[in-house]
């Protein structure tokens, strides 16, 4: 017997193929470097992971990997950098405040 069906791709087609998820962690990564580091760099964290996850479960077009990588990795590497420069701050902060002389005013 001869089967007349058409296999279809596992994700959903549409004419456009790009993820509204990839792209906007693409940009607020890019972004999370120059305004409101800390939340557009979670957010692109979340977003990315969210749809590498929904590539690997066949819920989104496999030519959304770049771009959801790209925006992932931008915001855990700014978040990192936020985090570092926090934790020099209150070093430093802790450093000097141990360090001058406390003078009474008499």
């Amino acid at each position: 017997m001869q089967n007349n069906y058409t296999q279809q791709p596992p994700y959903p087609t549409s004419k456009s193929e790009t993820s509204s998820k990839a792209l906007i962690s693409l940009i607020l990564g890019i972004l999370s470097y120059f305004v409101c580091p800390l939340v557009f760099g979670i957010v692109a964290w979340v977003l990315g992971a969210s749809e590498l996850n929904d590539i690997k479960e066949n819920k989104s077009s496999p030519d959304n990997k770049a771009m959801a990588m790209a925006g992932m990795w931008l915001g855990i590497i700014n978040v990192i950098i936020v985090f570092l420069t926090i934790i020099i701050i209150v070093i430093l902060i802790m450093f000097f405040a141990f360090t001058i002389p406390f003078v009474s005013v008499s």
